[in-house]
C-alpha cells in the first residue's frame, strides 16, 4: 500500500512540475528567511541566559547627581567594599575592556587587539567559562588567558601554555611593556553573551583601572547575590558604602541591573563596549517573518486548492471506486510530507549558506556562526512541520467540505465561478507585498532625506588625529602643521556630529532660575568654527579660561563659550555677547560668540541649545584642501611616527554610516525581505494565472470564434486581476501607512508621506501583477480556437 501511495504521489508531482517547483521554491525561500531571523532573535532573547545563576547576577550602574543618563561603570574599590559589607553577596567580579596592542614574540610588531579585558579571578567562576587547556592559576603574577579562537589566531598550532606575550596600552602615552604568561585557553564566549572578550589578563596589570587608591570610574562590577536576598534593602544601603569612598563618589546613585536586562534594557545607560540590542527591531523582524510565512503558506494553499478544484473529477472517480476520506487523507499527507522533506533540506542549505551575509548586515559588531544541531533549530524544524501539518489539515477539510457540499455528481459537472478561498488568498498575497512595497518606499525616502539634509556644518575634508607628544605643546605643533600648504585650519577639539551620547550641562534660565535647560557641550578652540565652516553671527575675542577672576564677581572660575542661535532663542537673550550664565559647581559661562544652528547629533534628535567650550582632550581636527587627502595623510603619519615611533598612527574621518549604521541595516533588511515577499507573491500569482487560463481555455476559444480580439480577451481577464490588486491596496495600504508613521516618529526630521507614494505603490503593484499574468493570458489567446475546442 505504501509503495502504491509513493508511486502515485511521485507521478502526480512530476505531472505538475511547474506547480511543484513553485511550491517547493517559494516555501524554501520563506522558511530560510524565517530561519535566519529566528536563529538571530532567539540568540538575542536568550542573551546571558546560558548561565545557571543568571537570575541572581546583577551589574552595578551609577548616576552622578541628577544627570539624565546612568553609567554602567563603577568606582574601583566599590565592588570589594560591597562584598565585605553584605553577606548576601556571594561573589564580586570586576571587568574592564579596552583596545590593547599585543605581540607573541619579541621580534614581532605589535598588533591591535580590540577585545582584551582585565578581570578579577572570580570572573571565571561567575561566568562559568570552561577551560579546555591549562589551568586558571591566579597565583602566577601577570597571567593571561586566551579564548580558543584567539589562541588559534595568535599561536596557530603551537601550544600556548607557558609562553610569554607582551601587551601594551594602545591609547595612553605609556612606554611600559607588560610581560604576561599564558596559563590557560578557555572556550569562546557563547554567542548569546553580552561579554565577547578574546583575551583576558590579570587585573593586577590593569593599573590605573584597578588601582583602589585612585578611585577610577572604568570598571563593570558584577554581583552574584543570594536568591533570598532583599535587593531593595541592598540598593538602599549602597550609598553608605559610597560615602566612605575617595573623591566625589558620594555624589553617585547606585542601582542593581539584572544581568538578563543588560542587552535589551540599557537605553538609559551611556554607550559601552558590551553588546546591546533593540527590542523594537526584533519585533519588526518577527512581524516581517510572519508576513513572509503567511505569504508563502498562502501561495502553497492557493496552488493546491486550485489543483484540487481542477482535479475534483479525479477525486470523484476515486470515491466512486470505493476510496474513503481516510485514504484520501493519507494520500494528501504523503504528498505534503514528501514536499516538506525536500523543503526542509533546501531551507537548511539556504540558511547555512546565507547566514554569514545576513548576520553581517544585521549584527556587524557581533559575527557568530550558524550552529545547525542545537535545540532552538530543532524547535524551528518542529515549527515548520506544524505549519505544513496545518496546511495539510486545511486542504483536507476544504476537500472534504467540497465533497460533502457538491457530492460526487456535482464534482463531475461544471459549475459557475464563485467567490472562494483561492480569491481570498490571492488578495491576501497582493495586499502583503503591496504593504511591504509601500513601507520600503518610505524607508528609502527617509534614509535619502537624512543622508542629504544639510547639517549646518561641513564634515568633508576633515581628518581627526589623536596626537600624543609630550615633548611639544599644542600651539607650536599647530603652527608647524599650518605651515603645510595643504592644511587650511587646525583645531584641538572633539569631532561632531557625535556618534555617542554627548556631554550635557544643565543651565538655569535667567528669568526662571528654578528651571534648568539641557545644553549640549561641544569642545574646541578658536578655530573650531573654521574647521567645520560654522557660520558666525557675532563674536568677541575668544579667551579660553579665566582662572583668576576678580574679587568683585566672586566667581571661582569663568569659562568663555560660544553658543548657537537655538541657545539664544531658548534662553531669550536679547544681547547675548558678554552675558554670564550661572552653572553648578561654581563654574560660570561667559558668552563670547553666537553661531548659526548646526547638528551635533543624528537627525533622530532636533537641534538643541549648544555651546562650544575649551577642549579638555587632545584630538586634532585638521581641514585640508580638496584633493590633498593622501598627501596630508602621509605627511601627518611621517611626522607622528618620527616623534612617537612606538605608537600606531590613528586617523579617522566622518562617516555617514557611523551615525546611521542601524538605520542602514534596517533599510537593507526591509528591502531584502520586501523583495522576497514580492518574489513569493509573484510566483503564487503566476501559478494562479496558469490555473485560471487553463480553466478558461474553452471560454477563450469560444470568444475568439465569436469575434473577440486578442486585446479584448486580455482586457477582460486583466480586469479581474486589477480588481484584486485594488481591493488588496485598499486593505494593505492603511496598515502600511500606520506602520510607516510609527517608524518615522523615531526621527526629529522626517519626510511627509506624500500622495504620490500611494499612487506609485498601486501602479507598481498593478504592473507586477499584470506582467506576471499577461504572458499566460496572451499565450492562451493566441492558440487556435478550433484545436482548443476539439480537445476540451
Amino acid at each position: 500500500m505504501f509503495k502504491q501511495y509513493f508511486k502515485f504521489i511521485v507521478r502526480k508531482l512530476s505531472r505538475n512540475r511547474v506547480y511543484t517547483v513553485i511550491n517547493i521554491v517559494g516555501l524554501s525561500i520563506a522558511f530560510s528567511a524565517a530561519w535566519l531571523i529566528y536563529s538571530h532573535t532567539s540568540n538575542e532573547w536568550n542573551m546571558d541566559g546560558y548561565l545557571k545563576n543568571s537570575d541572581n547576577i546583577y551589574r552595578v550602574i551609577t548616576r552622578y547627581g541628577d544627570e539624565d543618563f546612568w553609567n554602567c561603570r563603577t568606582n574601583t574599590p566599590f565592588g570589594p567594599a560591597a562584598k565585605r559589607t553584605f553577606p548576601e553577596i556571594v561573589q564580586v567580579a570586576r571587568y574592564f575592556q579596552k583596545d590593547y596592542r599585543i605581540k607573541i614574540k619579541d621580534d614581532q610588531d605589535f598588533t591591535i587587539e580590540p577585545k582584551l579585558a582585565f578581570v578579577d579571578p572570580p570572573f571565571f567562576d561567575l561566568f562559568e567559562i570552561p577551560v579546555i587547556q591549562g589551568k586558571i592559576d591566579t597565583t602566577v603574577f601577570s597571567w593571561i588567558v586566551f579564548t580558543e579562537t584567539s589562541a588559534k589566531r595568535y599561536f596557530n598550532k603551537e601550544n600556548p601554555i607557558g609562553k610569554t606575550v607582551t601587551i601594551k596600552d594602545g591609547i595612553n602615552n605609556r612606554k611600559k611593556d607588560i610581560k604576561c604568561q599564558v596559563v590557560a585557553v578557555i572556550k569562546d564566549f557563547p554567542a548569546n553573551s553580552t561579554i565577547q572578550a578574546n583575551i583576558i589578563v590579570d587585573c593586577r596589570q590593569g593599573i590605573p583601572y584597578f588601582d583602589e587608591h585612585r578611585g577610577n570610574y572604568s570598571l563593570y562590577t558584577y554581583f552574584h547575590i543570594l536568591p533570598t536576598a532583599d535587593l531593595r534593602a541592598i540598593e538602599k544601603k549602597l550609598p553608605t558604602i559610597a560615602s566612605n569612598m575617595p573623591d566625589d563618589v558620594n555624589h553617585y546613585s547606585h542601582r542593581l541591573q539584572p544581568l538578563k536586562d543588560i542587552y535589551f534594557h540599557s537605553d538609559h545607560l551611556r554607550e559601552d563596549e558590551l553588546l546591546r540590542g533593540s527590542q523594537s527591531l526584533t519585533y519588526l523582524l518577527w512581524s516581517i517573518t510572519i508576513l513572509i510565512l503567511l505569504l508563502a503558506a498562502g501561495n502553497f494553499l492557493l496552488i493546491r486548492i486550485a489543483q484540487q478544484d481542477r482535479d475534483s473529477s479525479r477525486f470523484a472517480i476515486h470515491k466512486c471506486y470505493g476510496a474513503s476520506n481516510k485514504h484520501l487523507f493519507y494520500q494528501l499527507l504523503g504528498e505534503i510530507g514528501l514536499q516538506t522533506g525536500v523543503i526542509l533540506l533546501l531551507s537548511c542549505i539556504l540558511t547555512y549558506g546565507l547566514h554569514p551575509y545576513f548576520i553581517q548586515i544585521l549584527s556587524p559588531e557581533h559575527i557568530y556562526p550558524f550552529e545547525l544541531f542545537n535545540l532552538s533549530n530543532f524547535v524551528f524544524v518542529g515549527f515548520i512541520c506544524l505549519i505544513m501539518g496545518i496546511i495539510c489539515s486545511i486542504l483536507y477539510f476544504h476537500f472534504k467540505h467540497h465533497v460533502s457540499r457538491e457530492g460526487v455528481r456535482g464534482m463531475l459537472q461544471p459549475k459557475p465561478q464563485q467567490i472562494n478561498l483561492s480569491k481570498i488568498l490571492t488578495i491576501l498575497q497582493i495586499g502583503i507585498f503591496t504593504s511591504l512595497l509601500f513601507y520600503c518606499t518610505i524607508i528609502i525616502s527617509q534614509i535619502n532625506f537624512i543622508k542629504n539634509k544639510p547639517l549646518g556644518i561641513d564634515t568633508e575634508h576633515i581628518l581627526q588625529v589623536g596626537w600624543f607628544d609630550n615633548s611639544r605643546s599644542y600651539q607650536p605643533l599647530k603652527e608647524e602643521l599650518l605651515q603645510h600648504p595643504g592644511i587650511l585650519y587646525v583645531c584641538n577639539g572633539m569631532s561632531i556630529p557625535f556618534t555617542y551620547i554627548p556631554s550635557i550641562e544643565k543651565i538655569p534660565l535667567l528669568t526662571e532660575p528654578e528651571k534648568q535647560i539641557d545644553v549640549v557641550c561641544a569642545y574646541g578652540d578658536e578655530d573650531f568654527t573654521n574647521v567645520y565652516k560654522i557660520p558666525i553671527i557675532e563674536s568677541q575675542e575668544f579667551t579660553p579660561i579665566e582662572f583668576n577672576p576678580s574679587p568683585e564677581n566672586n566667581y571661582s572660575s569663568t569659562t568663555d563659550v560660544w553658543v548657537n542661535k537655538k541657545f539664544v532663542e531658548t534662553f531669550k537673550l536679547d544681547h547675548p555677547l558678554g552675558m554670564i550664565l550661572n552653572q553648578q559647581h561654581s563654574v560660570h559661562y561667559r558668552i563670547t560668540g553666537v553661531t548659526e544652528d548646526y547638528h551635533t547629533q543624528s537627525l533622530h534628535y532636533p537641534v538643541r541649545p549648544t555651546m562650544i567650550l575649551p577642549p579638555s582632550s587632545y584630538l586634532l581636527l585638521i581641514r585640508y584642501q580638496p584633493g590633498k587627502r593622501q598627501e596630508i595623510l602621509e605627511y601627518l603619519q611621517d611626522l607622528y611616527l618620527s616623534r612617537n615611533p612606538e605608537y600606531i598612527f590613528e586617523c579617522k574621518e566622518y562617516n555617514y554610516s557611523d551615525l546611521y549604521q542601524k538605520d542602514m541595516a534596517f533599510m537593507e533588511l526591509v528591502i531584502l525581505f520586501s523583495l522576497i515577499a514580492i518574489l513569493i507573491g509573484g510566483m503564487g500569482i503566476f501559478a494562479f494565472a496558469i490555473f485560471m487560463v487553463e480553466s478558461k481555455t474553452r471560454e477563450i476559444a469560444l470568444r475568439k470564434v465569436n469575434g473577440a480580439s486578442e486585446r479584448q480577451i486580455m482586457l477582460l481577464f486583466n480586469r479581474q486581476f486589477m480588481t484584486k490588486v485594488l481591493v488588496a491596496c485598499v486593505i494593505g495600504l492603511p496598515i502600511a501607512y500606520y506602520a510607516s508613521r510609527k517608524w518615522l516618529e523615531n526621527y526629529a526630521y522626517r519626510i511627509e508621506i506624500q500622495p504620490w507614494i500611494f499612487v506609485l505603490t498601486v501602479v507598481i503593484s498593478l504592473c507586477i501583477v499584470l506582467l506576471v499574468t499577461n504572458w499566460q493570458i496572451r499565450q492562451a489567446s493566441r492558440n487556435n480556437p478550433i484545436d482548443t475546442l476539439k480537445t476540451e
